[in-house]
């Protein structure tokens, strides 16, 4: 069992600014931010070419702030769940597979789900 928490923020601004259609813009600034504590559940198993194996699970609670309005949508803040489940293999000689899916927003308007491979080549 290893806990975790995780925080990542956008901030963007922007000046005040006329197009080429002679439109006046105002300067605009956005600033979001995310803070995710949760917890991974995995285990290893040696495999016998000297390969690791190892599963996992995670839970997490995403905790969303910010000035920013994502796409129309004025809910996208504030406090929702995230689950994640995956694989990795890792080979005698460093080489590494990993595939992870997860499926967020519980308890949020706004859901989402994802499904990401990765592998990784030592040099």
């Amino acid at each position: 069992m290893t806990p975790f928490v995780r925080g990542s923020g956008l901030f963007e601004w922007q000046a005040a600014y006329t197009d080429n259609a002679v439109v006046p813009h105002a300067a605009q600034s956005l600033g979001v931010g995310l803070i995710s504590p949760g917890l991974r559940i995995s285990h290893s198993w040696e495999l016998g070419n000297g390969a690791v194996l190892t599963p996992y699970l995670a839970g997490e609670a995403d905790y969303a702030f910010g000035n920013g309005v994502l796409a129309g949508f004025n809910d996208t803040q504030g406090l929702a769940g995230k689950v994640n489940a995956g694989l990795n293999w890792r080979g005698a000689h460093g080489l590494t597979l990993g595939v992870d899916g997860s499926y967020g927003g519980i308890g949020a308007s706004i859901q989402s789900q994802s499904l990401q491979a990765t592998i990784t080549v030592p040099l």
